[in-house]
């Protein structure tokens, strides 16, 4: 008896014209990635992320007690730093780039980075997730943001989140432009 793999559609609605798509949907971090990939998005970095739910208050309240995974290749490899960003922990502030500075500001534009505290340090090839504090958490934690390492794969989150992935017509088109040269 053949059995037919069946896929479920998504629906993923995008909030108030930020570009940032989401579904309300629990997925470990396999299944976040897959149900972005399916329906032509990306995590966001950990540079975007921040700034994009700051400049759209609509999203701010829809992500408000909700933790999504993002970008952590982009969190380990930084080249605002020059260095491996893994080397922050504790409060950071980020500014309009999306750029972390080591000290506490404003709320809305602090992050608690809290990395994996195993003996040789977090390698950048786990998954990172935000967390976004409600207004209560985020007075008595000083910070509207939690950026941690310090998980697994198999971690349930509440939403998917991502935007636009733009890369795959970038990258795929210099690929065939070769491939016709030959």
């Amino acid at each position: 008896m053949n059995a037919q793999k069946q896929t479920a559609t998504i629906q993923f609605s995008e909030t108030d014209g930020s570009g940032v798509f989401m579904r309300e949907i629990e997925s470990n971090y396999y299944k976040f990635i897959s149900l972005l990939r399916q329906n032509g998005l990306r995590t966001m970095a950990y540079q975007e992320a921040p700034v994009l739910i700051d400049k759209n208050p609509e999203l701010k309240e829809q992500l408000k007690g909700k933790r999504l995974y993002i970008d952590g290749a982009a969190f380990a490899f930084s080249k605002l730093w020059g260095s491996a960003l893994s080397a922050l922990s504790g409060y950071c502030t980020f500014n309009e780039e999306g750029q972390l500075t080591p000290g506490r500001g404003d709320i809305e534009k602090t992050i608690y980075v809290c990395k994996n505290k195993t003996v040789h340090g977090w390698k950048g090839n786990q998954p990172v997730l935000l967390s976004v504090y409600t207004d209560v958490t985020s007075r008595i934690n000083w910070c509207r943001y939690l950026l941690d390492t310090n998980i697994s794969p198999d971690e349930v989150v509440s939403a998917v989140v991502g935007i636009k992935d733009d890369r795959k017509t970038e990258t795929a088109k210099p690929y065939i432009d070769a491939l016709r040269m030959v």
